[in-house]
């Protein structure tokens, strides 16, 4: 019993993980380039939402390694979503479903198979576990690969790290929430 326990917990962790990781890295590469010191953060921003991808639906499927003292486990994700609709999120562990979450512009779902837990609530549980605000919107910026918050309605300090842009707004001090950006510049 406790084996299964440690995969439902793996299973949650992965779910959750999913969230904030899938978005991070991409087999396609929208938009390329070297980092230039002479672009301000105004003209990085708009260059940004000019690479915005249209679409209606998308499938996304990805695999995760977890690894701790105790064990290691590969799983696979599959990520359907519809557009400003719903999103479909499943885990497998050796081809059979572990966990699936539902997410909707208004609810959050999530049931996990082998120890039948069951999820049904709204997003304050995931804006507390990536401690962020989430909404339906946020959470689709995230696993697409576009920006969480609007960035035209702040000022940010522009650097560069590791060849990619690093916009930082600093006007509220309790939350630093750092933007890195890879752009083709023409």
């Amino acid at each position: 019993m406790k084996k299964h326990k440690r995969i439902a917990h793996f299973s949650l962790v992965v779910f959750l993980s999913s969230l904030t990781l899938l978005s991070c890295k991409s087999k396609a590469v929208l938009a390329s380039g070297t980092a230039s010191n002479s672009l301000s953060s105004d003209k990085i921003i708009e260059k940004h939402y000019g690479t915005k991808v249209n679409f209606s639906t998308v499938y996304i499927k990805s695999s995760a390694h977890y690894e701790d003292g105790k064990q290691s486990q590969n799983v696979t994700a599959e990520i359907k979503i519809k557009k400003d609709e719903l999103i479909l999120i499943s885990i497998r562990f050796l081809g059979i479903t572990m966990a699936k979450a539902l997410i909707t512009p208004s609810e959050v779902k999530y049931y996990e198979k082998i120890g039948g837990k069951f999820f049904d609530g709204n997003y304050s549980i995931l804006s507390k576990l990536v401690g962020t605000d989430l909404d339906y919107q946020k959470v689709q910026n995230m696993l697409i690969g576009e920006a969480l918050d609007n960035l035209k309605e702040l000022k940010y300090t522009t650097s560069i790290e590791d060849k990619w842009y690093k916009l930082e707004n600093n006007s509220d001090s309790n939350t630093k929430k750092p933007i890195i950006l890879k752009l083709k510049i023409s």
